[in-house]
């Protein structure tokens, strides 16, 4: 029979495994905020590192996120997400709107120029010669949402050394 300390040991070691697993996790739900001359709250989802966005939704500049443009569209966008900052590349993520933005358009490509920072590729299609402005904008600032896997098996380390500490603690008593 395994004695208490050994069985403290190991579930102490589990629970490390499951804080670095938790740590090491990466979120599939991302939060954009646009500010400056153009302004929004994105949600993005996508399935790790330097991966393809594969949904999208959110307000930009008063209108509601239709839909990702496909890669390859407006801004010739690859519609993916890097880590760490700046999060975009040079021809960054597209979408569409449900209606008119406050500059008038209905589709926008969002980009990291560089040393020019964050800016925002306007039009009425995903066509260049279709009435194109460039807007840049303030800043793009993030926040994510932990996959739930990471959040369960940290609890669950958690527990199990809950349950031993509590098991260590009665057998004491009764000596």
């Amino acid at each position: 029979m395994r004695s208490s300390k050994t069985n403290f040991q190991s579930c102490f070691a589990l629970c490390l495994l499951s804080l670095a697993g938790s740590a090491a996790a990466r979120a599939s739900t991302i939060t954009l905020y646009v500010t400056g001359a153009d302004t929004g709250v994105i949600t993005l989802t996508e399935s790790g590192n330097d991966t393809p966005i594969t949904a999208i939704s959110g307000t930009f500049d008063g209108a509601g996120i239709g839909a990702l443009i496909p890669t390859g569209g407006l801004g010739n966008n690859d519609n993916t997400f890097y880590t760490p900052s700046p999060y975009l590349d040079d021809v960054g993520v597209s979408f569409s709107l449900m209606s008119a933005d406050t500059h008038g358009f209905t589709d926008v490509n969002l980009s990291y120029t560089g040393s020019s920072g964050y800016e925002s590729v306007q039009g009425d299609s995903t066509a260049r010669e279709s009435g194109v402005a460039f807007y840049e904008f303030d800043s793009l600032s993030t926040s994510q949402t932990p996959e739930p896997a990471a959040v369960g098996l940290t609890l669950l380390g958690l527990a199990c050394i809950f349950t031993r500490w509590r098991g260590m603690n009665r057998k004491v008593d009764r000596v």
